[in-house]
């Protein structure tokens, strides 16, 4: 920047000097029009250098073109873990129901719906389970079944809730 302002002011002091030693006359109108030729390149000499000197200015624009590819890249795996995390967890659950289903007709009960109630900060952490068994279906079993849901999949008892018939609501 120095270099730059040097180089100006020297130009100016030159050009001036020039001004003042040519007679008037027909050439003054074309050394002061070359003159101020000379003059702006001069001033537009950084911008020059900028966008077509050394090639920092590309080197620049490709860096920022990267990190902006690399943040949507960031951004896209951030929403395929998060999708992934999610079918991760609808299947999860789709297994538990199952198995659960499976547990009932070992015991031979009739389950017709079953929800599940995971812990806010452990989404994989089984609290709460709500069945809806046949209308008819022995207490005994029920009983039974619920120790078997406690002991495998480490659910308290009274976190285990079984209606008889179709639950309202």
């Amino acid at each position: 920047m120095a270099n730059w302002l040097k180089s100006l002011m020297g130009g100016i002091c030159i050009i001036t000097i020039l001004l003042h030693l040519l007679p008037e006359g027909k050439f003054t109108k074309y050394v002061k029009f070359y003159a101020g030729l000379l003059f702006c390149l001069m001033v537009l000499k950084p911008v020059l250098n900028f966008f077509a000197g050394d090639g920092k200015f590309e080197r620049l624009l490709s860096l920022e073109l990267l990190k902006e590819k690399y943040y949507e890249l960031e951004t896209s795996i951030e929403g395929i873990e998060e999708l992934k995390n999610h079918e991760i967890m609808e299947a999860y659950r789709a297994e538990l129901t199952r198995q659960i289903q499976e547990l009932g007709n070992s015991y031979q009960i009739e389950i017709s719906e079953i929800d599940t109630y995971f812990d806010e900060k452990d989404e994989y952490q089984l609290k709460g389970i709500e069945l809806s068994v046949k209308e008819g279906t022995e207490d005994t079993k029920i009983e039974e079944l619920k120790k078997e849901i406690s002991q495998l999949y480490l659910v308290e008892r009274k976190d285990i809730l079984v209606t008889k018939g179709r639950r309202k609501g």
